[in-house]
This record gives structure tokens, sequence and C-alpha cells, in this order.
């Protein structure tokens, strides 16, 4: 009888280590990108453009063409009009120098990238670079700025 019982408990401890053994089901908490990525898409069309330079609508060459301009204005002698031939040569030196910076500075040229999202939107997005990437591709957007999505 001893036996029999000892023979039973190794079969279901045998059983009970073999089902332990079984694969389980995976919960992997690995990102993917297909599914989840709110910014991740495919390049739909690419564009050549000309970009804007915010920061040089007024800058210095207004301001020193205002200053030579001022200077010259002070410069004719004529005692009652002399404040407004400062006043006129400021502002026509101004005009001027502004003029003169707007055309000698060179245009920026970039690249406008059209991206269909997964999720259905579409997002534009406008830089430097085109970083040799073309229609079609996937692709990421991280800090404003399109990215091959390897």
């Amino acid at each position: 009888m001893r036996s029999n019982s000892l023979k039973t408990g190794l079969a279901a401890l045998t059983v009970l280590l073999i089902a332990a053994c079984s694969s389980q089901p995976r919960y992997d908490n690995r990102y993917d990108t297909r599914s989840r990525c709110e910014t991740c898409g495919n390049i739909e069309r690419i564009e050549r453009v000309r970009l804007r330079d915010e920061h040089m609508d007024i800058g210095a060459g207004a301001v020193l063409g205002a200053i030579i301009g001022g200077v010259a204005g002070s410069q004719i002698n004529t005692r009652d009009h002399e404040t407004a031939a400062i006043a006129a040569g400021a502002v026509a030196g101004g005009v001027i120098g502004h003029q003169i910076q707007k055309n000698n500075r060179n245009p920026s040229k970039g690249y406008r990238f059209d991206v269909r999202l997964d999720d259905g939107r579409w997002a534009q997005v406008t830089q430097l670079e085109k970083n040799n990437l073309r229609v079609g591709d996937r692709v990421i957007i991280l800090d404003h700025q399109v990215q091959y999505l390897r």
C-alpha cells in the first residue's frame, strides 16, 4: 500500500513539475510603434520651401541706417530746421538701411514634410535638412523634426 501511495505521489509531483515547465503567455512591455506611437507615420509629400527669417524683420541695418541718417541730418546748418533735418535723416536712413539688409541676406531654404500619422491625422513639419528622407519612409516626429524610424 505504501508503495502505491509513493507511486501516486511521485506521479502527481511529476505532472505538477511538467505543468509548471510548460510555456506561459508572455507579457511584454516593449513599445509597439505601429499601434501606440502618436507621432509616427509615413511621409506622403516633401516640398522644397523658402524659410522666412523672423528675426530679420527690423534689425541692425535699420538701426545703423537711422544713426547714420541722423548724423547726416544734423550736418545741415539751418537753425530753424535742424531738428526736422535730424528726424528726416534718421527715418530715411532707417528705411534705406532696412532695405539694404533685406537685399543682402541669403534666403534660407528648407523642406516641408507632409506626414500621414498612424492614427489618420496629418502633420506638417518644416526643417532645414532633408536627411535623405524620401516619400514613403516610416518616420517619427521628435522635437519638431522628422526623423527616420528604424
